[in-house]
């Protein structure tokens, strides 16, 4: 039973702080069944990105032990409407599930939302306390919804033959992964000027595809 006496103010603030991340990650009994879990990251937490050491603190690692050291990317199945906040170093996107003509004919500015498209990001294993961190950082709940998502990635098998190295043609394959999504009823009040969309990412090797969104390193300087 809880002890029914007075805490002291430090008792106090301890327990605050340890029960913090239920706030953001009220489904911690369910993450801790996993692990790890897969999670996309689109955003300045991707690798060779200025925010990624946040990532990595949080326990993140590579999920393909042939090449322990390289991310691997894939493509979001469903299709996302994805914005970048303009503000130098603090640059930052932010996927959303919002129709194209949302914010045409808006009254207070004229703002042509971007189309949906699907996007490119990396995936990363995740223990349960790593995704609670995460949890906190996006404020999982009320700026974005952490949920599950398919993504599509592309990887290769390696043979070994007589001592002699092969690698497989190119497959592909669907997995689920979390994922944070901008709650819409929250960023359609902050969405203003100093937001633009994401620039659209042509695969060269394969133009009779759609274009994608990507936020590469390019996004913190150009418009």
């Amino acid at each position: 039973m809880w002890p029914f006496r007075k805490k002291t103010p430090t008792e106090v603030k301890t327990t605050v702080q340890t029960f913090e991340p239920i706030k953001y990650t009220p489904d911690i009994p369910f993450l801790e069944s996993v692990h790890p879990w897969l999670v996309f990251i689109y955003d300045d937490l991707q690798w060779d990105h200025p925010r990624h050491q946040k990532l990595r603190a949080a326990g993140a690692s590579f999920p393909n032990p042939h090449r322990p050291n390289e991310p691997v990317y894939g493509y979001t199945a469903s299709e996302f409407a994805m914005w970048k906040h303009m503000d130098g170093q603090f640059t930052f996107p932010v996927c959303l599930d919002m129709p194209p003509e949302r914010f045409k004919n808006t009254p207070t500015f004229d703002l042509v939302g971007p189309s949906a498209r699907h996007v490119k990001g990396q995936l990363w294993y995740m223990g349960w306390r790593g995704i609670a961190e995460l949890d906190e950082h996006y404020r999982n709940g009320v700026e974005f919804q952490r949920r599950r998502v398919s993504i599509l990635y592309d990887f290769y098998h390696q043979y070994e033959t007589d001592g002699r190295f092969s690698i497989s043609m190119r497959k592909t394959e669907y997995v689920t992964a979390w994922m944070y999504v901008g709650i819409q009823e929250v960023w359609d009040d902050v969405l203003d000027g100093t937001f633009v969309p994401v620039k659209k990412v042509q695969q060269k090797f394969h133009p009779d595809l759609p274009p994608y969104y990507w936020f590469t390193k390019l996004d913190y300087s150009v418009k």
